[in-house]
C-alpha cells in the first residue's frame, strides 16, 4: 500500500490507526523483501484528511521512513503545512499524552 492510498482509505472511512497499521505492515514486508519499493510508498502526496494532526503525521511518517531507509524524503513531506505549532498524537485520550512523550524515542538517522 503506498501513503497516498492510506489517504485514500482514511477519506472513504476506513479508521486512521487500522489503515496506519496496515500501513506499517506493508512498509516492513517491502523492507524485507524489496527495499526500492519504499521509495515508491511514500513518493506520491496524499491527499490532506481534513485532520491537521493526521495530516502533519502523514508527512512526518514520511520523512521517517525515508531518513531510517536512507531515501531521499519527498519534498511534499516539508510543506509548511505538514507541521503543527503543538503535540498530537493518534490515540483519542489525551491521558496517554504523558506516556507517549516519555516512551517516544527520538527521530535519529540509521547507523
Amino acid at each position: 500500500m503506498a501513503l497516498h492510498a492510506f489517504a485514500a482509505s482514511v477519506i472513504d472511512g476506513d479508521d486512521f490507526r487500522f489503515v496506519l497499521r496496515e500501513f506499517l505492515d506493508d512498509v516492513n514486508q517491502a523492507a524485507a523483501v524489496r527495499p526500492a519499493d519504499l521509495a515508491e510508498m511514500i513518493e506520491v502526496e496524499p491527499q490532506g484528511l481534513g485532520h491537521q494532526g493526521q495530516h502533519a503525521f502523514l508527512g512526518a511518517l514520511a520523512e521517517h521512513i525515508a531518513m531510517r531507509r536512507e531515501l531521499v524524503r519527498p519534498s511534499w513531506a516539508a510543506a509548511a503545512d505538514r507541521f503543527l505549532t503543538a503535540w498530537w498524537f493518534p490515540v483519542d485520550n489525551s491521558a496517554y499524552d504523558a506516556v507517549a512523550i516519555r516512551e517516544s524515542p527520538p527521530a535519529r538517522p540509521p547507523g
